[in-house]
């Protein structure tokens, strides 16, 4: 939509703010928005024990297709809240959902008896007003908008197109049958289908309307879109009062420029049961002014139109609004028809005679006008806000567009634009900072404060850095020139806006707190330190810096780079630093560090990588459990389960260390590790808020988060792990303590090769972090980048001989499964595996992992292979290793 003004709002991103909509803005957007095919403000109570059916129109017109709820639902508890099933190709209704699937905290998407998908950048909306669209591409996308804002897309399957017809709204509908599954409790406001997928634009426009104001609200904005609307005369919001006894003179300004002519009135005015009330006088050909009225003509209580004289006519199909704001506008169109708009929507045209024209210029407002004279005739009573008048025949759209902006609220301040929303994570290191213009009045200029500390607004700069050199006339800035911008950090801006008042001293308005969260970032090999026998950079210590450095050693010149001590020579003293690190780098004893949060998830979750690393490839195995199971028992006593079932995996006996490095010295010959985090079933924010202290008291969840980000930091520096692996970012099947644990490992990686954490240990850079993956989650997790993926292989082999007769009987997953019987407490399990199916937590399988540091480059990627049915590097699910986590680690 060409909107000269609307553009400086499209990215306001608040909440609706009533508690029950009054949607008649968003009805009329709704309804002029081009593809709309249903538009139904009803309002629906659902009470959580049935839907409803529910008729989306006819979706199949080929140009993709747009769902539209405006809703406010609880949340129950329940795995998957239905928001409406809407019937697609081959008869599969597209199911829509909040916290899809097991309870992950997201909307989503199923089509049953096909799949399941979830919008992982869109976070489950529970318990307040929320405007979400679908969009259905051609280009084979699904995308999704939470409250005007893109949150996510993906590549859907034929199956996944929405053809509309009769569906559900309120609950989930399996085919063929009227079922209620995943009932919601709450409310529905507003549904609109459109045979096409909208525009960002455009769907940015709808959340706005739902969020309009009564209006005027003020009407500085509307006289700034009527201004921007080409060939505009008059654009007044003086504001005048009748008190019924006369009328003003009023020049509507030249409208005789041959394309016909509008004029635009706001107003609210008094019914005083009077035949006919005249809002104004327009002059027309032959002086024949035109009378735009109220209840014309024997108070018949419709719109109407007089030229006296020559003719009445009435709009019946507009009937007369007394004692409320109004927005109306006349359009004298160059096809010889007169149509009327009323809050932005037309209520008729009529075929004009010739005097019926709206030439402008001098004539009345509040009153009629007869030929000649300036009598008072038909005086309203009221106030009319406003009047504009155009000198050409406005289209519907724009009619539509400056009654939109008369119910917008004034904007004194800059408005976020990116990144957005505010308070959003995963932004990139290179985003900029944009903002737009305030909308009651033109900036001379702004001051932008920016850093990571939160603003102080006792501190003229909000104890923040000015980027600006200060008053800017700019509406973007790049915030790298503080030196870029730090991964996983929470960065605050304030955009301070000048109003015009005299050069010396412009008005000061200031800006809103913002404040977003960087992505993770890939570190590059050596990224902290490295070692000085590493002559040439690449994190080895190997033959290729003994060439160097024996080749430098016969030169004259001295080498930088090989002259290691640097005392200008190149010789034995040098040799001996690459002996040195040789020796304690690359053959050093290679090793795995194992981290699972409760006791049984090391078997269900990585399977037969537990058994694999000590008992075929002999590989030295550490292994955490961030808890001890205490939710509901002393910890000794899962404590102990899981010490037996490490023996069976590793196949030998194992020994533990009980307490945190943080607060004990920790037996660094012991294979088992428990720091005795609190095991409490609850969201990740509670999780960590426990985890300081034991206590939930709601105010130690960043403390608690960096308590185990330290702690597993320090454990990674004294145990000096060749490999490190563990849980899913998204927590697997959605278990807070799960995610608490997969962020703080995403995290320690880099702590523990950081400076600025100082233990009293030495630094340590493990060559490999690897990130357990889940079918059930989608690989990958928003604002996390992988550097690829790694089907572990050898898990099925049968490698290991259990029964000492020196021929292996066993594979590495089975004996797993054999370890998982140990936890008694909890009941039999098998481990998961993308190999059998039908099994516990069969989609969290133990064989898929995303590599997510490497400080030896990425793993090789496959050519394309095919396990248990499903495809890898096909074309369409590509970056996948196949092998074990130590490939590319020297020595190994």
């Amino acid at each position: 939509m060409n909107k000269a003004l609307f553009f400086i709002l499209v990215f306001t991103l608040s909440a609706i703010v009533s508690a029950s909509p009054d949607l008649a803005v968003w009805k009329i957007q709704a309804a002029a928005t081009a593809g709309n095919v249903v538009v139904d403000d009803a309002g629906y109570t659902f009470d959580g024990t049935e839907g409803m059916d529910y008729d989306y129109g006819d979706l199949t017109g080929g140009a993709g297709a747009t769902v539209e709820f405006i809703f406010n639902v609880m949340d129950t508890g329940a795995v998957s809240t239905a928001l409406a099933a809407v019937p697609g190709g081959d008869s599969h209704p597209n199911g829509y959902k909040l916290d899809q699937w097991n309870r992950t905290g997201v909307f989503g998407m199923t089509v049953p008896g096909v799949g399941d998908y979830r919008f992982d950048g869109a976070a489950s909306a529970f318990d307040a007003d929320v405007h979400v669209v679908f969009v259905n591409r051609t280009d084979g996308q699904y995308e999704i908008f939470v409250n005007g804002v893109s949150m996510g897309t993906d590549t859907r399957g034929d199956s996944w197109v929405t053809d509309g017809g009769i569906g559900r709204l309120g609950c989930m509908q399996r085919i063929g049958t009227n079922d209620n599954i995943d009932v919601c409790t709450g409310t529905f406001y507003g549904v609109a289908t459109y045979n096409r997928a909208l525009t960002a634009a455009e769907i940015a426009d709808l959340y706005l309307a739902t969020e309009a104001d009564s209006f005027p609200a003020n009407l500085a904005i509307w006289q700034a879109q009527a201004q921007a609307t080409s060939d505009n005369v008059v654009a007044d919001k003086t504001g005048w009062t009748f008190d019924g006894t006369a009328g003003i003179d009023y020049d509507y300004g030249d409208l005789t420029g041959g394309d016909g002519g509008t004029v635009e009135f706001i107003f609210n005015l008094t019914d005083t049961a009077a035949v006919s009330t005249a809002i104004a006088a327009v002059p027309g050909s032959s002086t024949h002014p035109n009378g735009y009225k109220l209840e014309q003509y024997n108070g018949t209580g419709i719109f109407g139109m007089t030229v006296p004289g020559v003719g009445d006519y009435r709009f019946n199909s507009a009937p007369s609004v007394y004692d409320a704001d109004v927005h109306v506008v006349f359009v004298n169109r160059t096809d010889g028809q007169y149509e009327i708009f009323i809050n932005g929507v037309s209520m008729g045209t009529d075929t004009r005679g010739g005097d019926w024209m709206t030439n402008g210029g001098l004539g009345r407002l509040g009153c009629m006008q007869l030929v000649g004279s300036n009598d008072n005739i038909d005086v309203c009573s009221g106030t009319i806000y406003a009047v504009a008048t155009y000198d050409r025949a406005l289209t519907a759209t724009e009619i539509t567009e400056l009654f939109l902006a008369t119910t917008l609220a004034t904007k004194t301040k800059a408005t976020l634009v990116e990144p957005a929303p505010n308070g959003n994570s995963g932004i990139s290191v290179d985003t900029p900072l944009v903002w737009a213009a305030p909308n009651s009045y033109t900036p001379v200029g702004y001051r932008v404060y920016f850093g990571s500390t939160e603003p102080n607004d006792q501190q003229a700069d909000y104890g923040l850095t000015e980027l600006t050199a200060g008053i800017e006339n700019i509406t973007t800035i790049d915030p790298s020139p503080l030196g870029g911008l730090d991964a996983l950090t929470t960065y605050y801006w304030v955009v301070d806006t000048y109003e015009s008042n005299s050069p010396d001293a412009p008005i000061l308005h200031q800006g809103d707190y913002w404040h977003f969260t960087t992505e993770w970032q890939p570190l590059p090999p050596c990224a902290y330190y490295r070692f000085d026998g590493d002559v040439n950079g690449d994190c080895f210590v190997d033959i290729t810096d003994l060439m160097l450095l024996a080749h430098d050693w016969m030169q004259a010149a001295v080498v930088a780079d090989t002259d290691i001590n640097e005392d200008s020579k190149v010789n034995m003293a040098d040799y001996s630093y690459v002996g040195r690190d040789w020796q304690s780098y690359v053959n050093n004893e290679p090793s795995i560090l194992i981290l699972s949060c409760h006791p049984d998830d090391e078997g269900i979750f990585f399977g037969g990588v537990m058994s694999y690393y000590p008992q075929v490839e002999n590989v030295r195995t550490y292994h955490i459990s961030m808890t001890s199971g205490d939710y509901n028992r002393p910890p000794e006593i899962r404590e102990d389960e899981l010490t037996n079932a490490d023996t069976i995996y590793y196949g030998r006996p194992v020994t533990t260390s009980i307490g945190s490095p943080l607060d004990t010295v920790i037996d660094t010959s012991a294979d088992l590790f428990f720091p005795r985090f609190k095991d409490e079933p609850t969201n990740i924010v509670n999780t960590y808020d426990y985890w300081y202290d034991g206590i939930l008291d709601y105010d130690d969840s960043e403390l608690g988060k960096q308590k185990a980000i330290d702690t597993l930091a320090s454990y990674i520096r004294i145990l000096k792990p060749t490999v490190i692996v563990g849980h899913d970012i998204d927590g697997e099947y959605g278990h807070g303590n799960h995610k608490a644990t997969g962020t703080a490992l995403a995290a320690c990686y880099d702590r523990a090769a950081d400076p600025g954490y100082v233990d009293g240990n030495d630094l340590w850079l493990a060559m490999k972090l690897y990130i357990h993956q889940s079918e059930g989650n989608g690989l990958g997790t928003p604002g996390y980048t992988f550097i690829n993926w790694l089907f572990h292989d050898y898990l099925e082999e049968t490698s290991i001989d259990t029964d000492g007769d020196g021929s292996p009987d066993m594979t590495p997953r089975q004996v797993t499964n054999v370890g998982l019987k140990e936890h008694y407490s909890q009941g039999a399990y098998d481990a998961s595996t993308v190999y059998e199916t039908g099994e516990s937590f069969d989609s969290h399988h133990s064989e898929w992992w995303g590599l997510y540091r490497s400080t030896v480059g990425p793993d090789t990627i496959a050519a394309p292979f095919t396990i248990m049915g499903k495809d890898y590097n096909d074309g369409t699910n590509d970056g996948w290793a196949i092998g074990n986590f130590f490939e590319n680690i020297p020595g190994f």
